[in-house]
């Protein structure tokens, strides 16, 4: 049985993470978890989990609206 994928919905999010910090393991892990929480608000969106005007926290960043793309 094969199974059908929906199509993908593109999304833009801009993360702003805070100045100053080294770029070691610690902080990439770190934004990679905050990245990875973002695919699963939409997932979640998706389902029904989460309505349009809700958000998951992030922590330790900044959402940016994205420039209009040209």
């Amino acid at each position: 049985m094969t199974r059908l994928m929906p199509p993908a919905m593109p999304r833009t999010e801009w993360l702003c993470f805070p100045a100053g910090h080294p770029a070691d393991a610690a902080y990439c892990r770190h934004a990679g978890r905050q990245a990875g929480f973002l695919a699963l608000e939409e997932v979640q969106r998706a389902n029904g989990g989460l309505n349009d005007d809700q958000r998951l926290r992030l922590d330790d960043m900044r959402r940016l609206t994205p420039a209009a793309t040209r």
